[in-house]
């Protein structure tokens, strides 16, 4: 996948509204094809639309790998390590979202070979989420982390 995506085509352009106005077009007596000029609408989706009484907004591209839910708990588990001292670097995340993929059955395509997710995936898994701050973490000295206590 590119890192900035360049629309290429108009297709799915429309929205539902346009769909919801065009069949009600089509029930009152205008043909198909008119009615897919009018409100740029290609004439064979409002045909299986119609076929389907699938009335809902288009849904184009890929679907993502993971669910809304699992990645927020995939960043809620890094920020987790990064407070008790232990950050990711950019290779070990990509690597923990592999693994959390294939213990959960989820369907992926990340790299087998290198049992890893991809730099795009990385890149966009960040600008989804820009809580997170990824950097090789230093050595943290055994008196560091004791002063970091809430005690002293």
């Amino acid at each position: 996948m590119p890192r900035l995506y360049t629309r290429k085509t108009e297709k799915g352009k429309w929205t539902a509204e346009q769909l919801q106005a065009a069949i009600l077009a089509i029930n009152s007596g205008r043909k198909i094809r008119d009615v897919g000029r009018t409100f740029g609408i290609a004439e064979s989706t409002i045909r299986s639309r119609l076929k389907n009484k699938n009335f809902g907004k288009p849904k184009l591209g890929r679907k993502p790998t993971f669910s809304f839910e699992v990645e927020k708990e995939l960043t809620n588990h890094v920020l987790k390590l990064s407070k008790y001292f232990y950050g990711l670097t950019p290779t070990e995340l990509r690597r923990l979202a592999y693994e959390y993929a294939v213990a959960n059955d989820i369907e992926h395509r990340f790299c087998s070979l290198t049992k890893s997710a991809g730099y795009d995936w990385l890149e966009l898994f960040l600008k989804r989420n820009p809580e997170i701050s990824l950097r090789t973490p230093e050595g943290t000295s055994l008196n560091r982390v004791s002063s970091f206590n809430e005690t002293n």
